[in-house]
């Protein structure tokens, strides 16, 4: 094993507009990790058309605190090269209890590096 996290369960995505719940998925043999929003998301173009949906967000291979990986990023406008989803460079890292995510990703339109923070989405307990 070697991280000693499990980000399995549900967490936000607080950037993504809305702050989607997203769902991950965390194999604790290969340290490879996969979230999905738990709904459907559209990347809609500058007039509101929807160019693509997908429930994807991001997968990446933790290694110690760090997790670097892919992102799901809607390219819209006229100037960029392909319009809808696509994968740009992630870089997270688990802060020390486990339950929040936070890094970047670098935006090849933009050429700069955009932040990405994930949280852990708590129960509340019944009393």
């Amino acid at each position: 094993m070697g991280t000693g996290f499990d980000l399995n369960g549900r967490w936000a995505d607080v950037y993504a507009t809305g702050s989607p719940e997203i769902s991950i998925a965390h194999d604790l043999n290969t340290n490879t990790v996969r979230a999905e929003y738990g709904e459907a998301r559209g990347c809609k173009d500058l007039d509101g058309a929807t160019l693509e949906e997908t429930t994807f967000d991001f997968k990446g291979t933790l290694k110690g605190d760090r997790l670097n990986g892919q992102i799901h990023v809607c390219n819209f406008g006229p100037r960029v090269p392909a319009r809808g989803w696509i994968l740009e460079r992630l870089e997270l890292v688990v802060d020390a209890d486990g339950d929040r995510l936070d890094g970047r990703f670098f935006c090849r339109v933009d050429r700069n590096w955009m932040p990405v923070a994930i949280t852990r989405v708590r129960r509340k307990e019944a009393n």
